[in-house]
């Protein structure tokens, strides 16, 4: 049983980088966030890593500004800048970044599954994490999301792995707080599965802590400001702060409801089925979800993929092995549909509702 499921792991990896590969070449890329990465990637590449500090400095007097990302997503612009050194094709080097964190984040979601629930419940994992019709969408595309779900659920897999290995988790937390600002927003619900785990509140609280104040200097070190003035950029504001005409304010608005929305549309045999789910699975993706999902902040589906991968856990630790072909097979449609034939970007709920030929064409 062990060979199988370390087999299974090796096939879905495999799989997954000879798909998305294969059809690499035929992405339109965006206009927007991908090309704004790509563009950076070049510049830090021609002006060194300490050019992020003038990125950061410029991105802080002008938060509107369009021409660079956040800079707190250190590691991603390291990457990029790595890459783009090596090569020309820094679209496609984002995109195989993208494509090789969401094969790492089989490996690691398949073996946080065997720790917790064993080899069925592993095997279940790596089909349907494998086959996840948002990592695969995402995993193609030159954006931080699918890293940023990868460093997620090493972090939760790291707990699971005892107190002990308490300083493990400490760097798990750092490297995932420099790769995406985002993260902050999951540290609570994160807090709490570590409690739940270990059953030490002292030892959470060292271990968070200790992360944070590491992230906060390294932070400083790399950008030369502190955490408290990246504040958001005005385009992305939700609410009366923010211009009603955005991108976030039209379509990204919504808070619980338009998240689990969202992600039913994704994977919607996959959510019918952690009906009878792992309950401290449900439960950790639910308090996963409410933090991103206040009114203040920008509902995106493509930010919190981490839940899908939550959610795919609990519903493999209760089907059975001869139901998995056809979970598989239902999330490969849906994901060649959506984001192959319809060259989906952005998976908001006007784009999957039209693309799935349920609501009116734009």
């Amino acid at each position: 049983m062990t060979f199988a499921i370390i087999l299974v792991a090796i096939i879905a990896v495999v799989l997954r980088w000879a798909i998305l590969l294969k059809i690499q070449r035929k992405i339109n890329y965006s206009p927007a966030d991908e090309s704004v990465y790509a563009a950076t990637s070049r510049y830090l590449s021609q002006h060194g890593l300490r050019s992020i500090r003038r990125v950061a400095g410029e991105w802080l007097s002008t938060p509107s500004l369009h021409q660079w990302p956040p800079p707190v997503r250190v590691l991603w612009l390291v990457w990029g800048a790595v890459y783009a050194t090596l090569s020309t094709r820094v679209h496609r080097g984002l995109a195989v970044g993208a494509t090789l964190a969401g094969s790492v984040l089989v490996v690691v979601a398949t073996a946080m599954a065997w720790r917790l629930y064993g080899p069925v419940a592993a095997l279940g994992t790596a089909a349907l994490v494998g086959s996840s019709p948002l990592l695969l969408g995402l995993g193609r595309r030159a954006l931080i999301d699918v890293p940023a779900a990868c460093a997620e659920t090493i972090v939760l897999t790291v707990v699971c792995l005892g107190v002990r290995w308490w300083p493990a988790l400490v760097v798990a937390l750092v490297l995932m707080l420099l790769l995406k600002e985002s993260t902050r927003t999951f540290l609570a619900p994160m807090a709490g599965w570590t409690w739940w785990l270990w059953g030490d509140l002292v030892a959470v609280g060292v271990v968070f802590g200790a992360a944070w104040v590491l992230y906060e200097l390294a932070l400083w070190g790399v950008t030369g400001a502190r955490i408290w003035t990246f504040r958001r950029a005005a385009r992305d504001a939700i609410g009366t702060r923010g211009p009603q005409e955005s991108y976030g304010s039209q379509y990204c608005r919504g808070g619980l409801h338009r998240l689990i929305v969202d992600l039913v549309l994704v994977s919607p045999l996959v959510v019918l089925a952690t009906v009878h789910g792992r309950l401290e699975l449900v439960g950790l993706a639910l308090s996963l979800l409410l933090p991103y999902a206040s009114p203040r902040l920008s509902q995106q589906l493509r930010t919190v993929a981490v839940v899908d991968v939550v959610l795919r856990m609990a519903a493999a630790s209760v089907l059975p092995w001869w139901l998995l072909p056809v979970w598989v097979a239902a999330d490969l449609w849906l994901w060649y549909r959506v984001w192959v034939r319809g060259q989906l970007y952005d998976p908001t709920t006007m784009n999957l509702t039209v693309l799935l030929e349920m609501g009116p064409r734009k």
